[in-house]
């Protein structure tokens, strides 16, 4: 499934996330780059849920480890939601 499609699946299962975070979410499952969640990426995110991984953070923490960064840590808000919208 494409960005759109994805988006639309969010919005049907009523999580409520922007599409900003949407295509954060998809472009993290999107391993391949392609611009396509296939089924094997798509139940990636159900594995994480599973083991309580957050993909947001993983990107986080992804992406400042390639710019030679330390993420910063930060206590997590009990206020706020995580990638998944829950």
């Amino acid at each position: 499934m494409g960005l759109n499609e994805f988006a639309q699946a969010i919005e049907h299962m009523r999580l409520k996330m922007s599409f900003s975070d949407v295509t954060k979410l998809f472009r993290y499952l999107d391993k391949t780059g392609d611009g396509v969640i296939g089924y094997g990426e798509f139940t990636m995110l159900l594995e994480e849920k599973w083991r309580d991984i957050d993909p947001y953070v993983q990107q986080q923490m992804g992406l400042a480890a390639r710019e030679g960064k330390t993420p910063q840590q930060r206590s997590p808000d009990p206020h706020s939601k995580s990638a998944y919208g829950l």
